[in-house]
């Protein structure tokens, strides 16, 4: 009976903690990275790409930055490490680094 208690109140704190956290990160709005991007998608940036004429290898978003984008892109049988440049609704421009 007693280890039955102890597992009830485990199970209770845990319940307690995670709605709590849940509450207090949506009253925060903190959103999860894909909610982040979800203004530029990864299929926007990457039509972007392919109508300039870009063969797009890899694609994935920019680390330390809010809506970029950086991609392995060919054009012209030349590589290129492409950032496409993005605020929150559209995609802005395009920088090219040939390897």
């Amino acid at each position: 009976m007693k280890n039955t208690f102890k597992f009830l109140a485990k199970v209770t704190l845990v319940i307690v903690l995670f709605t709590g956290s849940v509450f207090t990160f949506s009253t925060l709005n903190v959103s999860t990275i894909s909610e982040a991007k979800a203004a530029v998608s990864e299929q926007q940036v990457y039509s972007y790409l392919v109508a300039r004429g870009y063969q797009v290898i890899t694609l994935n978003p920019l680390a330390g930055s809010k809506y970029n984008w950086i991609a392995h892109t060919v054009k012209g049988g030349v590589h290129y490490m492409t950032t496409v440049y993005c605020n929150s609704e559209v995609v802005i421009g395009h920088e090219d680094v040939q390897f």
